[in-house]
């Protein structure tokens, strides 16, 4: 791997860098903001956490040993607030004693110290690029080779082409993908298409209306209905 291929994975990534060495601190950073969107260092595992609760960091990079909380305590008070949080852990030869617990811990991978540039960047890219197919997962839902919904936009794609959809249709549609094993009754989608609080009367048909609608601008069987059940999304 090479540094440009980092520097696409991590440019819109934030890193919580923790150190306790101000000179290893200051040099370190300086190499990740050539990669990173923004890079936030931490003097010890107990500032780094607090930077941790106030702020999403895609990526955090910790050393072991360190003062006030270590970088093994300040991983576990993480991973219990985002089991899924990504962490690179840096050690020394002489750390390799705490290895088990950050191995239990589930930390993503490790740097040996005194870092090395290529060893650097193809844990990084590794971890990055993690980061990132996680991250298509949580904005595009794939209904099949044809159709994908972009949760981000709140648009669906049939053949990368984007399709016109009404505010209610939108709705519904957002409906069925965010919750694929539950089948909706008239009225679940009527109360959701129209705020609970609205003042506008339930009508059946007007669901029927509108899951006619949609189904003629989408391919067939994407839309489920199941008798007496409701519909839901064929995924």
């Amino acid at each position: 791997m090479n540094s440009d291929e980092l520097e696409e994975l991590a440019r819109n990534l934030n890193l919580l860098f923790v150190e306790d060495d101000p000179l290893v601190r200051e040099s370190s950073a300086e190499i990740f903001e050539n990669y990173f969107q923004k890079v936030t260092t931490a003097s010890d595992g107990e500032e780094g956490l607090e930077y941790f609760k106030n702020f999403s960091y895609d990526l955090v990079v910790t050393d072991i040993v360190m003062p006030h909380m270590n970088g093994i305590e300040m991983c576990r008070n993480i991973k219990e607030l985002n089991k899924n949080q990504k962490i690179i852990v840096m050690s020394a030869h002489d750390e390799r004693q705490y290895l088990i617990d950050l191995i239990r811990i589930s930390v993503s991978d490790f740097l040996q110290k005194p870092l090395g540039m290529q060893e650097m960047i193809d844990v990084f890219h590794r971890v990055c690029r993690e980061i990132q197919e996680e991250k298509m997962k949580n904005q595009y839902a794939r209904i099949n080779s044809e159709v994908y919904w972009d949760f981000s936009s709140k648009t669906l794609y049939v053949n990368s082409q984007a399709i016109d959809l009404t505010a209610q249709e939108t709705k519904f549609f957002e409906l069925l993908v965010k919750n694929p094993s539950h089948k909706f009754a008239d009225l679940e989608i009527f109360e959701y298409i129209n705020n609970k609080d609205s003042q506008k009367e339930f009508s059946k048909d007007s669901i029927k209306s509108l899951v006619k609608r949609l189904r003629k601008k989408i391919p067939d069987g994407i839309v489920k209905t199941q008798k007496n059940l409701g519909y839901s999304i064929n995924l």
